[in-house]
């Protein structure tokens, strides 16, 4: 069976971070929360609330994805085509696009592991920390 090619958007949220490992993952029935952080200690909060579903996976499971869609490019993408989304879609008790008339947005959150998730909503996306150095957070001269 020969699957689509995936096509995603950057999301407008995501720049590019060096060495983005993912630190947490948290699912309380209500928001799915995932901590990320990238090189010297520039953490991200992502939360997703209400998602009707979600899954993990390792990296090398997404192949197809890494030309196009990986952390040089961003870490969160949404998937318009292609994606986990169309593919649970080929199955006829599938149940979830039906439900939601307005429809679901397919993101890919890409670091050292992948985590799609179906939702309705918008993700809220916080920086919790910037590198050392960095020119926004540093101290103003006191001179």
């Amino acid at each position: 069976m020969d699957q689509e090619l995936p096509v995603c958007t950057v999301h407008r949220n995501a720049q590019s971070y060096a060495d983005l490992v993912m630190r947490s993952m948290t699912y309380d029935c209500d928001r799915l929360t995932v901590y990320l952080q990238g090189r010297d200690f520039g953490f991200v909060r992502v939360a997703f609330d209400n998602p009707r579903g979600f899954r993990l996976l390792d990296e090398g499971d997404l192949c197809s994805f890494w030309e196009k869609y990986h952390t040089g490019n961003g870490w969160l993408y949404e998937v318009q085509s292609g994606g986990w989304l169309d593919l649970e879609s080929t199955r006829a008790d599938f149940l979830t696009p039906h439900m939601y008339p307005n429809g679901l947005v397919e993101y890919l959150l890409v670091c050292d592991k992948c985590i799609s998730v179906l939702t309705s909503q918008k993700p809220d996306i916080i920086e919790l920390g910037k590198p050392p150095g960095d020119a926004e957070t540093a101290q103003p001269n006191a001179g």
